[in-house]
């Protein structure tokens, strides 16, 4: 059957960008809401490939290997979402529709994809995703998201086998200031303290406020010596901290309780529960101090 009116309003729709493939792979037509996706004009069309315009070598390969299919007639269509390249090297997030183009006896005699912009969308998911995993004052994750890296991170360690500690961390007495001095210095506080430990983490260090004053930090590839040597270095850093604190500004401590990971540990509850203990037997020797699941 044959269309009941032009399709010419299909190729100069202005949220569409259409591009037509030979049977090789090459770009034969473009609309020019295509070309103003990807900040390219006419004459560079010549010389693009699919790999020009997709943001890494995987998907360049993915998508070949997908329109190798449709060319080979082992599928009509697919679909998927991308980043993709521009020419000026920036990106932009679409969904793409790419189908086989045949001629009246099916013959297979290119493909045909239409692109549609997604990036606010994107960038909405990302900003919801972002804020859903993170702690709103602390700026670091939160609980829920501190779980789901750190389990993945001990099955990670298990697999490597390589060697993986906790710190669980109390601001010490932190009722007590929220009491005498309200919970806007609270804040104040539970900010400066984060600011402290992020001086002395490492990049893959996983760091989260558990609730209130409660905090946690995954050490990946951490010994026991190791992760005391960090907590040390917590410690010693918050000390001098408090040594250059402005005379409006009180001095805070906090305790550290560690755990290694062991053979028998069946998922982070386990390391949370000996870092917890850990944690209030330093409470019970002073504050300001740490203790391991060794000791």
């Amino acid at each position: 059957m044959e269309p009941a009116w032009s399709l010419d309003s299909i190729w100069n729709n202005e949220h569409l960008g259409i591009v037509q493939l030979n049977h090789k792979g090459e770009l034969v037509a473009v609309s020019d809401k295509w070309l103003n996706l990807y900040n390219y004009d006419e004459n560079d069309i010549a010389s693009l490939s699919v790999g020009d315009i997709l943001s890494d070598r995987r998907q360049e390969r993915e998508s070949r290997s997908l329109l190798d299919e449709i060319f080979q007639r082992k599928r009509r269509s697919y679909r998927l979402t991308r980043k993709f390249r521009k020419k000026n090297g920036g990106y932009f997030w679409g969904n793409v529709y790419v189908c086989a183009a045949t001629d009246k006896a099916e013959n297979v005699l290119g493909a045909t994809a239409v692109v549609v912009d997604i990036s606010r969308e994107k960038e909405l998911e990302f900003k919801l995703r972002y804020l859903s995993s993170v702690d709103p004052l602390c700026q670091i994750f939160n609980r829920r998201h501190f779980f789901k890296l750190s389990e993945q991170a001990m099955l990670d360690a298990r697999r490597d086998d390589a060697p993986l500690s906790l710190l669980y961390i109390d601001i010490d007495d932190f009722k007590k200031i929220n009491d005498l001095y309200g919970h806007p210095y609270g804040d104040e506080i539970l900010v400066n303290f984060v600011r402290c430990v992020k001086d002395i983490l490492r990049v893959p260090d996983i760091f989260a406020r558990i609730g209130g004053e409660e905090f946690a930090v995954t050490l990946s590839n951490a010994s026991a010596p190791e992760a005391t040597r960090i907590a040390q270095r917590i410690l010693d850093h918050i000390a001098e901290m408090n040594a250059m604190h402005r005379p409006d500004e009180l001095p805070y401590s906090v305790s550290i309780g560690i755990a290694t990971m062991r053979e028998d540990d069946h998922g982070l509850d386990d390391l949370i529960r000996r870092a917890d203990k850990s944690l209030y037997r330093a409470k019970q020797a002073g504050k300001n101090r740490y203790r391991t699941d060794l000791d």
